[in-house]
């Protein structure tokens, strides 16, 4: 049995070309307390503070300056046991970067156990691939941070909290000043809930999607999006949705959406393709949006949603929306404010049919 590899560092400030820099390696222990850090044009494949197998990645640190690397990990784990089930986490991870290109980038990553508050900081140059505060297989990615500025051009997709079958909640991403190509998510999940996620943008281009919270199977409850003085591409190619909440089989509930400034397409406070959508609120302050959504189902009830209009010019708004298949879905007690802007369509308080 391999030990562990903890409290090491990796201190680099002249120039280095390499395909691997990890400060800790454990092949069937912990990785945790590990410091890499990266500057003066040198340039990797793979950078991590701890790597380990069948062992916690825990407390690792790596920072890059003015250098190169095409995949980046705080910590990195994986459970290569029979027993799958068996956890291994990637927790309290940060990756901090700086005037640096790079590609994908995870604060903490594992196949079977938590990855839980860590945080990813981005500033200037181009990022190439995806980058997820915390991301796991099987277990919960929460309260996990990402915070992106004066980026160039980022073309991967973005996830404060990415789990496939667990939950992400909690989690928060902050950008500013940047060009977003890739979708947005404050936490995406396949079977869990995605709950309490945040995403704050401003004075930025924004991608195809953005979602404060999106499941497959699960609930997106409690999520915020806050979109200020940014848009879409200048050129039109791409539009902006926008989703406080989204899921195709839960509940999305109490989602907030405020769009200050800017230029967006359709906003959503939250939309289900299969449960309800309830108490959820679109706030617009400012800008052009296309079409306005408190609640949406596709084959759910639809109540109790609100949509605030300050300013701006909107084309389209309902309060609450469901297609209604089964006959039994009901659209009650949606409300649509409208205190100042410019709306140029219809203005609908329930819609079902």
């Amino acid at each position: 049995e391999n030990g562990n590899s903890n409290n090491n560092a990796i201190i680099i400030k002249g120039k280095v070309n390499s395909s691997y820099i990890s400060a800790g390696n454990s092949d069937n222990g912990n990785t945790d307390n590990n410091l890499v850090f990266i500057s003066n044009n040198s340039s990797t494949r793979l950078a991590a503070g701890g790597i380990a197998n069948n062992g916690t990645a825990n407390n690792n640190l790596v920072f890059i300056t003015d250098s190169k690397a095409n995949e980046i990990y705080g910590g990195f784990t994986e459970n290569s046991n029979d027993d799958y089930d068996a956890a291994v986490n990637a927790d309290y991870n940060a990756v901090i970067i700086n005037n640096s290109e790079i590609g994908s980038v995870a604060g903490g990553y594992t196949n079977s156990g938590t990855a839980n508050n860590n945080f990813v900081s981005i500033s200037s140059r181009n990022t190439h691939g995806d980058i997820y505060g915390g991301q796991s297989l099987n277990g919960d990615a929460n309260n996990n941070i990402i915070i992106i500025s004066e980026t160039v051009a980022a073309s991967g997709r973005i996830a404060g909290g990415r789990s496939s079958e667990g939950n992400t909640n909690n989690n928060t991403v902050i950008i500013s000043d940047s060009i977003i190509q890739g979708n947005i998510y404050g936490g995406r999940t396949n079977e869990g809930n995605a709950n309490a996620n945040t995403i704050i943008i401003s004075n930025s281009t924004m991608p195809n999607v953005i979602y404060g919270g999106g499941s497959s199977k699960g609930n997106a409850t409690d999520n915020t999006v806050i979109i200020s003085n940014s848009t879409y591409d200048s050129n039109g190619i791409k539009t902006t949705n926008v989703y406080g909440g989204y899921t195709e089989n839960g509940n999305t509930e109490r989602n907030t959406v405020q769009i200050t400034g800017g230029k967006s397409s359709d906003i959503y406070g939250g939309y289900s393709g299969l449960g309800e959508a309830k108490d959820n609120i679109v706030i617009i302050n400012g800008g052009e949006v296309s079409n306005v959504y408190g609640g949406d189902s596709s084959n759910g009830s639809s109540s109790d949603n609100k949509v605030y209009i300050k300013d701006g010019t909107i084309r389209y708004i309902i309060a609450g929306y469901s297609i209604n298949r089964e006959n039994s879905n009901n659209v009650e007690n949606n409300t649509v404010y409208i205190s100042g802007g410019k709306v140029t369509g219809d203005v609908n308080g329930g819609v079902t049919y």
